[in-house]
């Protein structure tokens, strides 16, 4: 054991609210975080408890189809993708979800992800691969939740299928 220090006390988990100033200080630094997101509103791409996220300060303007990392007005730490923007802000979603976000400013944003590790492998926002699922994966959002119940259906009927073999 390592002297002065509390071994359980180290291996705590920390919430954002624990290292936000922490974090603000490397991000304003021109470092990056890297933290597992919790929630399960940018499934598929990014599942809580396996995948993590790598944050950066943004560098010049932010785009659509980033995924950024901001805080609500009423303290929530979010990451969410931007889907548009109108003269009040960014227009953002989750990957999992229907319901567009207005009203979030350059003041919200914190950070945007630069990189992410998915299934122990990883993967660069920059990268052809994620680009294209960013295109695809924003403009099905209509009909996302649809497309995507068809899918388990038929995942579910070849896996019965299989199985039964």
């Amino acid at each position: 054991m390592t002297p002065g220090y509390d071994l359980p006390e180290l291996c705590r988990i920390v919430t954002l609210d624990d290292m936000n100033a922490v974090m603000a200080e490397v991000l304003n630094a021109g470092g990056s975080v890297t933290f597992s997101p919790k929630g399960i509103s940018m499934q598929p791409l990014l599942i809580q408890k396996r995948d993590h996220v790598t944050i950066s300060k943004p560098k010049g303007r932010i785009k659509l189809y980033d995924v950024l990392f901001y805080r609500r007005e009423n303290g929530m730490f979010v990451l969410h993708r931007v889907v548009g923007k109108n003269k009040n802000g960014y227009i953002l979603c989750g990957d999992n979800q229907r319901v567009k976000e207005y009203g979030i400013t350059d003041a919200n944003v914190i950070a945007v992800m630069t990189a992410f590790k998915r299934k122990g492998r990883d993967y660069t926002t920059r990268s052809f691969a994620y680009r294209l699922y960013s295109f695809f994966w924003t403009l099905i959002l209509p009909v996302r939740h649809p497309v995507l119940r068809l899918y388990e259906r038929i995942k579910a009927k070849f896996t019965k299928k299989r199985n039964k073999r």
